[in-house]
């Protein structure tokens, strides 16, 4: 079979499964499985290509468009700012969303000679290795509740070599000292919203997704713990729900200044506050 053919096939799989981004998730399959990257595929449309290949990849378009695992499980990787880490169902799959989180806390850590930062709620540990690659003067800390967790965000320290230390913390619970930066992307989705998620979402940690209190009970606990861990002219920094802002901002009125960022679709995403 041709590899314009078996693209076509995995494409029309994935759409007739109700697959979104079906066309991107085909390449990123064949991508995966052929070794190239998305411009060689096309480059390559008329290549034959081996059985075992054609088989490989119509295996896993099954398993996508009928077991709803999404991709990055499948392969056992997410990008996130340009490089791969480690995934699992233990995890919640990195976002580009976070991407703007973590822009936000690498450009005011630079602010700071030798910054420490706080990151509440690992996952992955993609957020807080990409702080701390991306500002080498950082001292970076990352807790979660999660012991597997953490175990996957050390997998990741070592491929990258970051200096984060990474422990398990409910919340500030095994957390030591003071910090310039206190940053955290925490579950914030309501268990009603929880119900409309797609197939897809749901495979994903559900403690790394719901909160109660109509998603704010963990931007109201960092809120309220958090003042015994931060330096005299820190920042709190927080992904949010896209419908969140007006509520997170009411939780930080005790702070001088609170700014809220839109993100690429122009929701509502990132709150900062500082005094």
């Amino acid at each position: 079979m041709k590899l314009e053919d078996l693209l076509s096939e995995a494409k029309e799989i994935l759409k007739t499964s109700g697959v979104h981004n079906y066309k991107f998730e085909a390449e990123y399959i064949l991508s995966q499985i052929l070794c190239k990257d998305r411009l060689s595929l096309h480059l390559d449309f008329n290549e034959e290509l081996p059985l075992e290949d054609v088989f490989e990849v119509l295996d896993t378009v099954d398993i996508r468009a009928t077991d709803k695992i999404p991709v990055q499980y499948i392969f056992g990787q997410a990008n996130f700012y340009g490089r791969n880490f480690k995934v699992d169902k233990n995890v919640l799959i990195p976002r580009p969303e976070t991407e703007l989180l973590v822009e936000k806390v690498i450009e005011i850590s630079k602010k700071f000679s030798n910054p420490r930062i706080l990151e509440i709620g690992s996952g992955s540990g993609a957020a807080a290795i990409t702080v701390a690659l991306e500002n080498q003067n950082a001292l970076v800390t990352s807790v979660d509740i999660s012991s597997k967790a953490i175990e996957i965000s050390k997998v990741n320290q070592e491929k990258y070599g970051s200096n984060v230390v990474f422990s398990v913390s409910d919340l500030f619970s095994n957390v030591t000292g003071t910090y310039d930066i206190i940053f955290s992307n925490p579950p914030y989705i309501s268990e009603e919203e929880y119900k409309t998620l797609s197939d897809e979402v749901k495979k994903e940690p559900k403690s790394a997704l719901i909160a109660k209190d109509n998603g704010l009970y963990f931007y109201n606990k960092i809120v309220e713990l958090a003042s015994a861990y931060k330096e005299k002219d820190s920042y709190l920094i927080f992904e949010i729900g896209s419908e969140q802002g007006k509520d997170v901002r009411a939780l930080l009125s005790d702070y001088k200044f609170v700014s809220c960022i839109k993100d690429y679709n122009k929701h509502d995403r990132i709150i900062i506050a500082t005094n």
